[in-house]
C-alpha cells in the first residue's frame, strides 16, 4: 500500500527506469549480432548491399542507445532512485555503451577502408569475431541479473573471462600465421590493428565484468 501519491510516483518512475535499462542491453545485444552478421557478410559472403544494411542498423542503435542512457542517468540523479547504486549503475552503462561504440566504429572502419585482411585464416577470424560477441552477450546477461537477480550474476559473470581467453588465444594464433605469411608488410600492419581492434570487444567486457562483481558484492554482503 502507498502512503503517498508521493510514493506512487517514485514507484511509477523506479519502473519506468527499470524498462529503459531494459531497453538498453536489448540495444547492445542487438548490436553484437548486427555487427557479427556485418562482418560475416563482408568477409565471407562479400554481399556489400547487406552490409551496408547491417551497418546503417548499428548507427541508428548506438545513437538510440546514446539517448537511452542519458535519459536514464537524468531520471537517476532526478529522483533520486537508489541512491547508493547511481554511480555504479551510471559507471556500468558508460562502460557498456562504449561496446556498442566500438561495434559501429569497427563496421564503420571495414566501410571505408575495404580491409581484404589478407593472411588471416578465415575460419579461425569467424570464430574469433563470434567469441568476441559471445563475451559481450554474457557480460550483457550477468548485467541483466545485476537488475534482477544479484545472486545470479556469478552464475554467468565467470563466462565472460572464458571468452575472454579464448579470444586472447586465436589472437595469438591469428597474428603469428599473418606474419609468417608472404602479404605485404603495410597488408600485416593493417590486419593485425584489425584484430586487435576485435578483441578490444572481449578485453573490455572482462573489464567491465569484474567492476560489476565489485558492484554485487558491495550489495550482498
Amino acid at each position: 500500500m502507498f502512503n503517498s501519491f508521493k510514493d506512487i510516483t517514485l514507484f511509477k518512475k523506479a519502473s519506468e527506469i527499470n524498462l529503459r535499462i531494459t531497453e538498453f542491453f536489448n540495444n547492445v545485444s542487438e548490436a553484437g549480432l548486427l555487427f557479427e552478421q556485418g562482418m560475416k557478410s563482408f568477409f565471407f559472403e562479400k554481399r556489400m548491399p547487406e552490409f551496408e544494411e547491417f551497418l546503417s542498423g548499428l548507427r541508428k542503435m548506438e545513437q538510440r542507445n546514446d539517448s537511452l542512457r542519458q535519459t536514464i542517468e537524468a531520471s537517476l540523479y532526478r529522483y533520486t532512485l537508489l541512491p547508493e547504486s547511481r554511480s555504479d549503475i551510471v559507471r556500468l552503462l558508460e562502460n557498456t555503451d562504449k561496446l556498442i561504440n566500438k561495434y559501429e566504429s569497427i563496421l564503420g572502419n571495414v566501410f571505408v577502408e575495404h580491409p581484404s585482411l589478407e593472411g588471416v585464416d578465415r575460419e579461425e577470424l569467424k570464430e574469433f569475431i563470434s567469441l568476441n560477441v559471445k563475451a559481450v552477450e554474457m557480460l550483457i546477461i550477468s548485467a541483466r541479473s545485476f537488475f534482477s537477480n544479484m545472486q545470479a550474476v556469478e552464475n554467468t559473470v565467470h563466462k565472460v573471462s572464458f571468452y575472454e581467453k579464448q579470444v586472447d588465444k586465436i589472437a595469438f594464433a591469428l597474428k603469428k600465421k599473418l606474419f609468417e605469411s608472404e602479404v605485404d608488410l603495410a597488408v600485416k600492419l593493417q590486419s593485425r590493428a584489425y584484430i586487435s581492434s576485435i578483441e578490444f570487444l572481449s578485453d573490455a567486457a572482462e573489464d567491465i565484468a569484474d567492476e560489476l562483481v565489485i558492484y554485487t558484492m558491495k550489495r550482498l554482503v
